[in-house]
Parts: structure tokens; C-alpha cells; sequence
């Protein structure tokens, strides 16, 4: 034992190399006791041969780490174990169509994902944004691990939710799909993952939300997003965003708000028929009812919103027309607040009908 320390020493290695050798002698010895012939050779030798190859190289490579050159390097296991992650989903074992990776991606925060060159081929219009034309095994790519999930989530056709990224990454994420040539207008189709995940947002980050589908011109996102913002007040809107999403869909969003309040204004504005007359209500006693209807509908046009629901309006006319005693009058009310209800309902978000023309004015006047 002390024989193979001594020697190390003498070749040139360094103290730690030679510390680690001494180390596992000493184990040795105590564990077996007096050394006997076939102890040392059935157990010794198998033991302490793999530090007695260090004694044969030269001293420039034994300065390095020694642990590099030990069997089971515990510290070196809990490195690798902090620095070497492999996504849950992308995995060795990732099997599409029969097929197993045969890429690994490694993103700087050292997430390994596997994947298959062939489908990111398929998909991308420039070799994976030349990545793929000579590829390099493993492929380091720029994006972080959270962004590159995204990534192959959509290019595989898999649905992040119910765990939805944060609306940043998933802006990133669209950068990266057309930086690794990827159509986002494809991608982005109704009812595909990409469709669903900026969806998401909508009920929680909805003029965010809008002013990224805008930006990606991703017009079937922006219609369905818009039907969160009916009631958005666009004098809120910061100039960044304003930028973001352009002139055209900024004139969208409050050509839509001021149509549905032009189209609710046409609704109500007709009051409910007049019933033939009877000996206890003539035409004189209906214009009660006229007129009732005409306070609630000043009031409406008033204080509307572009997402006044029918229940408020029910309930306004409703309490107008309240001294409102004949049972006919009362009939022809009722009829005329389900024709406003039938047809507030049917409005739509007239997205396509408040699309400015090439020349128009953007924004037109109330």
C-alpha cells in the first residue's frame, strides 16, 4: 500500500491524485486485514489497478481533477444530477410513428430533448433555421427550455394545457417557430395546441393576449380574443401595445366597440306595437308605454356598453314601464323586450364588417 502512495508521488502526480490512491489502498487494507496470496489477488489487485494505470501516465494529464479518473465520483454525480435535466415528454423514449429520437437538443439551462430530425425537417421551410443542413450532434440551440417546449410541443401537435407557460415564453416560442422557419398561420389554426394556448390568455391577459395574435397577424386568434375586450376602455392602451398590434387591428378593436353600440343604438330605438284599443286602454293610455320605453332607451344609449348583457337589458325596460297597469300593454312589452333580446344575441363581433378598406379612414367618426 504505502509501496504504490510512494510511487505515485515519485512519477509526478499531483497531491491529490496521490491522496486518492492512498485513500482507496487504506479502504482496502482495513476492509480485508493481513494481506494473504489469494486475497490480494482475487480482491487487491481488481481494486487498486485502475490507480495504478494513473502511475503510468505523464504528469500533465494527471493534474487534472482526479476525480475525473475515479470509478464512482459521488460530488461528480450530483453535478451531473444539477446540471443535466431531460425533458419528461421528449424523451429516449419518445416513440412517433414506430420511430425513436435520433437528435438531442440541449437548451442553455440543460434540458435535453429528444427528438426526430425527419419531423423537424417536415416542418420547417429552412433546415430547422439551418440547424439541420450540417447538423451537429448534440444540437445546442439558443432558446431556453421552457421556450423550446413550446416549440416542439406545437411542431409535434401536443397541447400544453392545462399548464400554460407564461404568455412571455409563449411569445418567445413564436419567435423561435419562425426563426426555425415554421408557419405560424398553419400552426395557429382553430383548434390546434398553438390555437389553444394563446386562447388561454384571453380571460386573464386579453389585451395582451390580442395585441399578440395582431402582431403575428394570427387573425382567427384576434376574433376570438376580441370577445373579451367589448367592454376594454382603449384609452388605456399603452403605446406599446398601440404599436404592437398595429393600425389595422387597433382600428378593429374600436371600429368593433363602436359598431355594436351603433347596432344595439338601431335595436332598441323601435318601441314596442301599440294592441288594438279597449274601453279601459286607448291610444292615449298606450303612449304611456311609448314613453316609458323612450326613457329606457336614453338611458341605455346613455350608459350602454358593447357588452351590456340581455338580462340588463330586460331589467331596464322592465322598471320603466313599471306603472304600466294594462294587461295588454303589458303583453305587447314583454313581446317587443324578446325581439331586442333575440336580436342583441344575434349580433356578432362584426369583426369582418368593421375591417377598414384600403384608403379608409381608420377610425371613423361616432
Amino acid at each position: 500500500m504505502f509501496f504504490l502512495a510512494l510511487c505515485s508521488i515519485c512519477l509526478g502526480c499531483t497531491t491529490s491524485t496521490a491522496k486518492l490512491i492512498t485513500r482507496n489502498a487504506v479502504m482496502t487494507s482495513s476492509v480485508l486485514g493481513p494481506c494473504r496470496a489469494p486475497t490480494v489477488v482475487n480482491h487487491v489487485i481488481p481494486r487498486l489497478w485502475p490507480y495504478a494505470v494513473l502511475l503510468l501516465l505523464p504528469p500533465t494529464v494527471l493534474d487534472c481533477d482526479p476525480s475525473l479518473f475515479a470509478q464512482v465520483p459521488e460530488q461528480q454525480s450530483q453535478d451531473v444530477s444539477l446540471h443535466h435535466a431531460i425533458s419528461s415528454v421528449f424523451n429516449p423514449g419518445f416513440v412517433v410513428d414506430g420511430y425513436l429520437p435520433d437528435l438531442e437538443v440541449i437548451s442553455p439551462d440543460g434540458v435535453h430533448f429528444h427528438v426526430h430530425t425527419r419531423r423537424l425537417l417536415a416542418s420547417s421551410s429552412n433546415a430547422f433555421g439551418g440547424t439541420l443542413a450540417h447538423p451537429t450532434y448534440p444540437l445546442y440551440l439558443p432558446e431556453t427550455s421552457v421556450v423550446l417546449s413550446i416549440v416542439f410541443h406545437v411542431i409535434y401537435g401536443m397541447s400544453v394545457l392545462p399548464h400554460p407557460p407564461p404568455l412571455q415564453s409563449t411569445e418567445a416560442a413564436l419567435d423561435a417557430l419562425i426563426k426555425y422557419g415554421l408557419s405560424t398561420a398553419q400552426l395557429a389554426a382553430p383548434t390546434l395546441p398553438l390555437y389553444e394556448l394563446v386562447r388561454s390568455y384571453a380571460p386573464y391577459y386579453p389585451i395582451e393576449a390580442y395585441a399578440l395574435a395582431a402582431h403575428y397577424h394570427l387573425e382567427d386568434l384576434a376574433v376570438a380574443i376580441s370577445a373579451h375586450l367589448l367592454a376594454y376602455d382603449v384609452t388605456r392602451l399603452s403605446d406599446e401595445l398601440t404599436v404592437k398590434m398595429g393600425p389595422i387591428y387597433f382600428a378593429r378593436l374600436v371600429n368593433l366597440q363602436r359598431g355594436r353600440i351603433s347596432a344595439l343604438r338601431n335595436i332598441v330605438l323601435r318601441p314596442p306595437a301599440m294592441h288594438p284599443a279597449t274601453p279601459t286602454c286607448n291610444a292615449d293610455n298606450q303612449r304611456e308605454l311609448s314613453r316609458a320605453w323612450a326613457f329606457a332607451n336614453a338611458e341605455i344609449v346613455w350608459n350602454v356598453l358593447p357588452n351590456i348583457s340581455t338580462y340588463a337589458l330586460e331589467s331596464t325596460f322592465l322598471q320603466s314601464a313599471a306603472s304600466v297597469t294594462c294587461p295588454d300593454c303589458q303583453v305587447m312589452l314583454r313581446t317587443r323586450i324578446q325581439e331586442v333580446k333575440t336580436e342583441w344575441s344575434s349580433v356578432k363581433w362584426l369583426w369582418h364588417m368593421w375591417l377598414p378598406s384600403p384608403g379608409a379612414t381608420l377610425i371613423p367618426s361616432p
